[in-house]
């Protein structure tokens, strides 16, 4: 049959800041599997304890349900952090500067360990600076084409013409011919 109607537990994804490939689970809290699962232990403790159904089972049950969604709650928080530089996106929704201080104290770390001189380093995005242009002559806004644009356009030494004023035709008739 395969796996399809299967959802994987865990799938494969990239880590927004750094890029590298990781694994995160899905499951983010408990499906009616693990209450079925929680009452058939709870159903076996009460058998093995006290020979029948008895109602403390009810309380185990309870307790067993809270205990894997906890487990279950923790597991999927563990795994959406990155390993390899310690961005956290949950985190960052709530608090940029403290996703910030996280991934700084990662980086930190991984400098302080030996051992990570054997690990590939993350793949961190390049601060971008800009890097100031020189202006050139004919670009620069301090130069005299620029500032006296408008009085060089009505000069007579101008490359273009100046414009014409519209001049009204309506005193001007047509010729005779034309109105025959």
């Amino acid at each position: 049959m395969g796996r399809a109607g299967k959802i994987p537990k865990s799938k494969r994804c990239y880590c927004a800041f750094c890029k590298s490939p990781r694994v995160m689970y899905r499951k983010r809290h408990i499906s009616w599997f693990d209450f079925i699962q929680s009452a058939f232990a709870a159903g076996l403790i009460s058998l093995v304890f006290w020979q029948d159904f008895d109602p403390r089972a009810l309380v185990v049950f309870a307790l067993f349900c809270g205990l894997s969604e906890v487990f279950i709650v923790l597991r999927w928080r563990l795994s959406v952090a990155c390993p390899h530089c310690g961005f956290d996106p949950v985190l960052y929704k709530r608090a940029p500067e403290k996703a910030a201080d996280r991934v700084n104290k990662h980086m930190h770390s991984r400098r302080q360990n030996p051992m990570s001189a054997f690990i590939a380093p993350p793949r961190l995005p390049r601060l971008k600076r800009k890097i100031p242009v020189p202006e050139s002559p004919l670009y620069s806004k301090n130069s005299e084409n620029s500032k006296n644009s408008k009085s060089s356009r009505s000069s007579a030494g101008s490359k273009l013409p100046a414009p014409e004023k519209f001049q009204s035709n309506s005193a001007v008739k047509p010729p005779p011919e034309a109105m025959r």
